[in-house]
């Protein structure tokens, strides 16, 4: 007879989680913990979810750790415990706590590796100012996530950043591999003409610049950028009507 019960209130909790009637859940909740002494996994699981989204993350992560020690097998239960180390790493980066940020968001990545995890502790190092440490954190996590525009993006303007011939060449690989992943994504264009615009290189410049302002013709800069282009190719006609475009949006 307990084990019925048992499922059944399992059931009743998850109908009143999904409708987020979250005060009768939570009484429902320790009916069942008292019942089986705090040994119902699903139980526990359920009263950690309540506690994140009521912001209770310490909290909340306990219990994701307690759910993982009464059923290591689980990846869903270490999932959650990743991903409320990585929102303890976030409020420790808003604070300003880079060493215990930088901890935490470590350890999630140890449990389960995610790319916004990894976004996030290269963001920590940038803060903290250390961009070498920052760049190996996004190598590692193009590797483990090559197709994702945002952290190729976030790498090759580091390597821009850096600079050197070679970084700028690996800047503008990170860049390709991005705009090849994401063609119609105006940010990357962007990135690509400034790259080119760095590297003197006028023509490629002009190019990627010109095919970011047919995806985004509201912005001043994209425009600035590409009259400058034009003056070194010594277009000096176009490049003046790139200006007076660039003065009429940024007004």
């Amino acid at each position: 007879k307990f084990l019925p019960i048992v499922e059944r209130r399992n059931w009743l909790i998850h109908q009143h989680y999904i409708r987020k009637d979250y005060d009768t859940c939570k009484m429902i909740i320790k009916e069942q913990l008292q019942e089986t002494t705090g040994m119902c996994e699903y139980a526990i699981y359920v009263q950690a979810l309540i506690l994140r989204l009521e912001g209770k993350i310490q909290q909340s992560l306990e219990l994701f750790q307690s759910c993982a020690i009464l059923n290591p097998g689980s990846p869903d239960n270490l999932k959650q415990v990743a991903r409320s180390l990585h929102n303890l790493g976030v409020c420790y980066l808003f604070l300003k706590d880079y060493k215990h940020a930088e901890e935490q968001l470590n350890i999630a990545l140890q449990l389960n590796k995610h790319d916004k995890t990894f976004m996030m502790l290269g963001k920590v190092h940038l803060l903290a100012g250390d961009t070498d440490k920052a760049i190996e954190v996004y190598k590692r996590a193009v590797e483990f996530s090559p197709e994702n525009t945002e952290l190729l993006t976030t790498l090759g303007l580091l390597f821009l950043q850096v600079g050197g011939t070679f970084l700028l060449i690996t800047a503008i690989s990170c860049l390709k591999r991005a705009h090849y992943l994401s063609p119609f994504d105006w940010k990357v264009l962007y990135n690509l003409g400034l790259v080119h615009l760095t590297m003197q290189q006028y023509a490629s410049a002009f190019h990627f610049l010109s095919a970011a302002i047919n995806l985004n013709p509201r912005m001043g800069e994209l425009y600035m950028l590409l009259a400058v282009a034009l003056t070194n190719l010594e277009d000096v006609e176009n490049a003046t009507r790139s200006y007076e475009q660039a003065v009429t949006l940024d007004q």
